[in-house]
């Protein structure tokens, strides 16, 4: 009891400590058992066990809570650890590892250990990914090379069996993204989206596996766990403690084709010692697989899970769970660092060192103010963030999130500025953002928060027609607000909208991510971007006919349903429902008439359409291919709004051999978007959404 008691106490001081810091960790990169981490300043951290000097800090003395790497001056972009050895790329693209060597994994050419991060390659670098014995990387020009053992089945892929003292390239391909090392087999993926294995499994070189395209890979001993492009997740390999999440129990059950999980959409995963993490796209946790030493977050050890559970009810942002590893870390919407599990070494960071951490226990709060930053802050992040909040001081500029390891996520430096205009620029928000990564700014993808206080949307509805949100619960106003993404950097430094002279795209963001955080007192807007710029909040330039409230579009048993509703209708005639395969080319699918009296309602109205047809001819329409489905509308019962829809045949008419089938029980996504169209034969549109597969 007694120990339990001053575990607290010193957790409790731990906490107060890091509590002074309002400086965030912002990548994760924990080994098997020791943990290393990224702070907003480009500051490396390290802790947990130091068995050959992994830690990096010149002793092989365990640490049990995270201990500065090196000096403030070094400043780093990507980190990752082993079983025993660390290594990592710093800022200026040079490689760096340390700890154990025994066969050459560190890639200095020699077998000796070193317990100091010591210089590789002074080349620039952008990824890596260590397995057991070896290491992977991929240089700044997207050629993927390799070191270390190479003793099982061809791992290294460079096609021997020979180990390898120094970094030798992998064939001669120039398009890698992606690179998962195993202890037996590893995956790359290349800038096409394309998935390649080698190792186990396969050949000793890479062999591409299917045709689908996926943004991430993990492993987890004799299983694999992906992310495909279209956020659905998938898994294949044996099933140990039912770690495919597949909802089979069964060990001896194994899958060689990749298999879905559901039918969600995810953003992140990340696997260790029999066990998986993952976070869906509305930043919820969930975890399976085994459970021992409380690795999946419950309080009940070895009561192991078959298919994903939610852990818990908090907002994550990043999870990383090193190869073969019991421990894990995260960071939570705040900026805040959690680690749970196995904690034999002091791992976790908390100052403790006795076995496993039974829930997310917290281990550093960086204190942001609830006051955003002034015009013209500035902040960049050295790193290769999985997910930073940017701040002036301690004041929040904006956010950005990436799952670790994305083949088109952002690869190096970002930086955020913020402008606060004296008044509101015609049509926009006063508060106004550029951000920008050093590198492939136009094809880099992640999810960014802007952040916006109340009396800034007060001054833009005092000069505008069409609102934004007056208060928490205006779900009119949230359906209001788009993101205007202008390319390019402000010519000027100004960050006003003429200065910018790229190509302008308006982004519908989903209303259940413009959320009012009632703690800090802020709007927090969160949308998915590919290529970064200047974001500005506007809304419609003209009052619409239709102010649309929820979409939603559900897959289920081979029919479509279509759920929508408007929030008010003026002078309203129909509405169309649209669909497409690639959320660009949409066609038409069916009819609503307006159930409003006479097109014109101030009160909300529900509506549903559904198609039951095994496949709905979605394609991009190319030459004279045409796509017709006839429906007729739904009638609302007056009173109640209760909503009957009529179900018509479809039928599909096409001259064009070329036009494609979408299926909608294939893996293939389907996009659907609501035309309205007023009497006078003027459409606007709704945002577009992506219809979930149950």
């Amino acid at each position: 009891m007694k120990r339990i008691l001053l575990a607290f106490i010193f957790i409790t001081m731990v906490h107060h400590i890091t509590m002074a810091q309002c400086n965030g960790y912002t990548t994760l990169g924990n080994g098997h058992s020791h943990s290393l981490a990224l702070r907003a300043d480009g500051t490396l951290w390290a802790w947990g066990d130091n068995s050959y000097g992994k830690l990096g800090d010149g002793t092989t003395v365990n640490k049990t809570i995270p201990t500065q790497i090196g000096t403030g001056t070094d400043t780093w972009k990507a980190i990752a650890g082993a079983a025993h050895f660390s290594i990592a790329i710093k800022s200026d693209g040079t490689l760096w590892a340390w700890g154990n060597n025994s066969y050459s994994q560190l890639g200095d050419g020699t077998t000796v250990s070193k317990n100091t991060p010591t210089l590789i390659d002074g080349g620039s670098w952008r990824a890596i990914s260590p397995g057991s014995q070896h290491c992977f990387a991929i240089k700044a020009d997207s050629t993927l090379w390799a070191w270390g053992q190479n003793s099982f089945d061809g791992i290294l892929g460079v096609g021997t069996s020979a180990n390898k003292t120094t970094p030798t390239q992998i064939g001669t391909d120039n398009t890698w993204k992606v690179v998962i090392a195993g202890n037996s087999r590893s995956f790359g993926i290349k800038s096409n989206g394309t998935l390649w294995g080698w190792g186990s499994w396969y050949t000793s070189t890479p062999t591409q596996i299917g045709t689908d395209t996926w943004k991430t890979i993990a492993q987890s001993n004799s299983s694999v766990v992906g992310i495909k492009s279209d956020g659905t997740l998938w898994s294949w390999g044996s099933n140990f403690s039912g770690i495919l999440g597949l909802g089979e129990a069964s060990s001896s059950y194994e899958s060689y084709v990749p298999r879905q999980i559901g039918a969600d959409s995810w953003k992140a995963v990340a696997c260790g010692e029999n066990h998986c993490l993952a976070i869906k796209s509305d930043g919820t946790l969930w975890g399976w697989g085994y459970n021992n030493d409380y690795r999946l977050g419950y309080e009940t050890s070895f009561n192991n899970q078959h298919a994903p559970v939610q852990i818990g009810t908090a907002q994550w942002k990043a999870i990383h769970i090193g190869l073969g590893s019991a421990h894990n870390l995260g960071i939570q919407q705040d900026g805040s660092l959690w680690a749970w599990g196995n904690n034999y070494y002091g791992q976790a960071g908390n100052g403790t060192s006795f076995n496993g951490l039974t829930s997310p226990t917290l281990i550093h709060t960086p204190v942001y103010s609830n006051s955003l930053a002034a015009s013209s802050s500035s902040h960049t992040i050295t790193g290769n963030p999985m997910y930073a909040i940017f701040s002036s001081g301690c004041n929040p500029i904006a956010a950005v999130q990436q799952p670790a390891d994305t083949y088109n996520g952002v690869t190096g430096a970002v930086t955020a500025k913020v402008w606060v205009e004296p008044t509101a620029p015609a049509n926009y928000v006063k508060r106004h953002y550029e951000i920008t990564p050093a590198a492939d700014m136009t094809t880099a993808s992640a999810w960014v928060t802007l952040y916006f206080t109340q009396e800034e949307f007060d001054e833009f509805n005092n000069v505008n027609t069409t609102k934004l949100p007056t208060n928490a619960t205006d779900n009119a106003g949230k359906a209001n607000l788009l993101i205007e993404k202008r390319d390019g950097e402000s010519t000027n430094n100004t960050g006003l909208p003429d200065t910018y002279t790229g190509d302008i795209e308006t982004i519908n963001p989903n209303d259940a991510d413009i959320v009012w955080n009632a703690a800090a007192s802020r709007w927090e807007v969160t949308f998915e971007v590919t290529g970064f710029s200047g974001f500005f909040v506007k809304t419609q330039a003209d009052v619409l006919p239709v102010t649309f409230g929820d979409i939603s579009a559900i897959v289920r048993g081979g029919t479509l349903f279509v759920n929508f509703t408007s929030l008010a209708e003026e002078n309203n005639d129909r509405f169309i429902i649209e669909a497409s395969a690639d959320g660009k080319d949409f066609t038409a699918i069916g009819t609503l008439k307006s159930t409003a009296k006479e097109g014109n309602s101030d009160i909300a109205i529900q509506y549903s359409f559904s198609l039951n047809a095994n496949s709905l001819g979605i394609a991009s329409m190319v030459g004279f291919g045409l796509f017709a489905l006839l429906c007729f509308a739904a009638r609302r019962n007056r009173g109640i709004f209760a909503v009957a829809a009529l179900i018509c045949a479809a039928s599909f008419i096409s001259c064009n051999r070329n036009v494609e089938e979408l299926n909608v029980n294939s893996g293939e996504n389907v996009y659907i978007r609501i035309a309205q169209v007023d009497k006078d034969g003027t459409k606007t549109y709704s945002k577009v959404v992506k219809a979930v597969k149950e």
